[in-house]
């Protein structure tokens, strides 16, 4: 592995230093105030400058994330919230949403709050207000190299109803600025059920400013979501605006062309006279991804949301034939990486 510009070994490595965690690794932890009160926290940190915090009572979130000390992701105001204090009824997840770089949406709702089939559904659904059974959370070698594991388990399910399971993975290498992100969701019934997802995640100050541009990896098309991005238009939507008084949000729906399998986008701007990039790619089974400009004063972020439906919410979604049905006892897996330089 290359660690500060030289390649190294692992006996070379451990000669210089006396433990991992001098440079990086991997640490668990608990918030201990206020609202966030008892969540648990894993933190992970490279040697590449890429620093990440994964909240296990909070679906598996990614709730913050730093390179080279540079903050890349949004915070709301709420901050971080209890999965106990989650109040599901219409637009209430919005309580507890704190933002960060990776949010959980569905699984059996993503977007607007509905009812559907005589079902009452809040807006993007329980999941991300769920804890996990976390199965792993460790440093380890693998010959030369040294990988921070993080996995678990988050279940949605409900006594004679569907039982959908979540099994995530979080790896990320000492020696690279990356986050490889996996899940396999499993239907557990006996019956077919529908299964809506999405990746909500917010990139914010000081990443984002009005200079910060989006490069959408072969699109193919760019679509209006909602009436504000009607109004805007389709002109300069890859960049961003100064944080505006009543910014009115505006949601579009991005089409890329997959390759290899997977779809991606990238984010740039310069922080500290700095170039700073991300780039995010993504499952092409996720084969939706909505575009969210957000640039009010205090509610300023730049969203994306890898998706299996859009997010008019599940009773419209699956009127129209968009839902994703999951066989029973099948599984289907959806993979995300975030590359920093």
């Amino acid at each position: 592995m290359k660690l500060y510009g030289r390649e190294m070994r692992k006996d070379e490595f451990l000669r210089y230093a006396g433990s991992v965690s001098q440079v990086g690794g991997i640490a668990c932890g608990e918030l201990t105030e206020g609202a966030a009160r008892g969540v648990r926290t894993v933190q992970v940190k490279t040697a590449a400058g890429l620093e990440y915090t994964i909240q296990p009572d909070c679906g598996m979130n990614i709730a913050a994330c730093a390179y080279k000390g540079v903050p890349v992701c949004w915070q709301t105001g709420t901050g971080a919230s209890h999965p106990g204090l989650y109040d599901p009824q219409l637009t209430g997840w919005l309580r507890s949403f704190g933002g960060g770089l990776l949010v959980t949406c569905g699984l059996s709702q993503i977007g607007a709050a509905c009812v559907d089939d005589g079902v009452a559904y809040g807006l993007h659904g329980r999941i991300s207000n769920t804890p996990a059974e976390v199965t792993a959370a460790k440093g380890e070698w693998v010959g030369d190299r040294y990988r921070m594991l993080f996995e678990g388990t988050v279940r949605e399910s409900m006594a004679l109803g569907p039982r959908l399971v979540l099994r995530r993975r979080i790896v990320s290498w000492l020696d690279e600025a990356e986050i490889s992100v996996e899940d396999t969701i499993t239907n557990e019934s006996w019956y077919d059920a529908p299964l809506l997802t999405s990746y909500h995640i917010n990139f914010g100050y000081p990443f984002i400013t009005e200079d910060a541009v989006v490069r959408f990896k072969n699109r193919v098309r760019s679509e209006f979501f909602n009436d504000a991005s009607k109004a805007r238009g389709l002109e300069n939507i890859d960049g961003c605006d100064r944080p505006t008084k009543d910014f009115a949000e505006q949601i579009y729906l991005q089409e890329l062309e997959p390759e290899n399998g997977m779809r991606s986008f990238q984010v740039r701007n310069t922080v500290n006279g700095a170039p700073l990039a991300v780039e995010v790619s993504f499952s092409e089974n996720l084969n939706r991804l909505i575009h969210w400009r957000q640039f009010g004063e205090g509610d300023y972020v730049l969203g994306f949301e890898p998706a299996n439906t859009t997010i008019n919410g599940r009773a419209r979604e699956r009127a129209a034939g968009n839902v994703f049905t999951l066989g029973a006892q099948a599984s289907v897996r959806y993979a995300l990486t975030f590359r920093f330089s």
